[in-house]
């Protein structure tokens, strides 16, 4: 669930903008396509993944952090890829609590043509409940054709300052970073996934967390710091190994969403 648990700031968008050049291309975001009935599992795969268990809420709870990257392996781009998470006892039952259910399911706004991307996520199980494994499985709700700076398909990529970025010993972190845009306008943010590694680089668990700044190419963000709740991050993560990749929309997030859809 989000670092800090706080609220979501969506920057307003303007659909156009001018270069000041008159044989410059305008810039117009892309058109969100429709979603699909039946979201596809295809043509996205998970390259890597891993979890670790973590003391969540003052350490009350069992919770599972869940870190994974995912490719798009097409030459379209993957619009809406939505990744449920599951954390599942020894009996193969789900050790979720009920009311942690809509934090299930988390959005991957775009995902590039043979891009990869990193998702997290932290489940919250109850006081004994163990968790003995995970799943997590990805499905497109739409596609767009190859884009680029001009309609908002261009790369959103952040650099992490790793100085400045730890962990504490309660299992909060701090993590500082900048993010680079190509596009020619901003987009609307969705968020900001953390993958943890450990000094070998194995994928140990996931975040995601309030969303940077999804500024526009020549107005990029930072370096700026995000701080992740107590008991999010495990202990053998080593913070210098982190991978974080700021999640961009083509448009605002619908209000009213219900529980049965993803929460970022």
């Amino acid at each position: 669930m989000w670092a800090t648990l706080g609220v979501l700031t969506l920057p307003i968008a303007i659909a156009a903008c001018d270069r000041g050049t008159d044989d410059a291309e305008p810039c117009k975001l892309a058109t969100p396509p429709s979603a699909v009935a039946h979201p596809d599992p295809s043509g996205v795969t998970v390259t890597e993944q891993g979890w670790s268990t973590v003391r969540t809420d003052g350490n009350h709870y069992l919770g599972v952090s869940i870190g994974l990257m995912l490719k798009n392996t097409t030459d379209r781009v993957a619009y809406h890829t939505r990744v449920a998470f599951q954390a599942l006892g020894a009996s193969g039952a789900s050790v979720v609590l009920e009311s942690q259910a809509k934090y299930q399911v988390v959005e991957v706004p775009i995902l590039l043509p043979g891009a990869t991307i990193a998702v997290g996520n932290t489940l919250i199980a109850g006081e004994e409940s163990a968790t003995d494994r995970i799943s997590v499985t990805p499905a497109v709700t739409s596609w767009l054709p190859t884009g680029g700076p001009d309609n908002g398909l261009a790369p959103v990529t952040a650099t992490i300052d790793a100085r400045a970025s730890k962990r504490s010993d309660d299992g909060a972190a701090a993590v500082t970073m900048t993010v680079h845009s190509g596009n020619c306008d901003q987009l609307f943010t969705r968020g900001t996934a953390y993958v943890w590694r450990d000094s070998t680089g194995k994928i140990v668990g996931g975040q995601i967390g309030a969303g940077a700044d999804c500024a526009k190419s020549g107005a990029n963000l930072g370096p700026v710091t995000f701080h992740l709740d107590e008991g999010r991050v495990p202990a053998i993560v080593d913070m210098t190994r982190t991978t974080v990749s700021p999640y961009c929309d083509l448009s605002n997030r619908p209000s009213g969403a219900t529980s049965a859809e993803p929460f970022n």
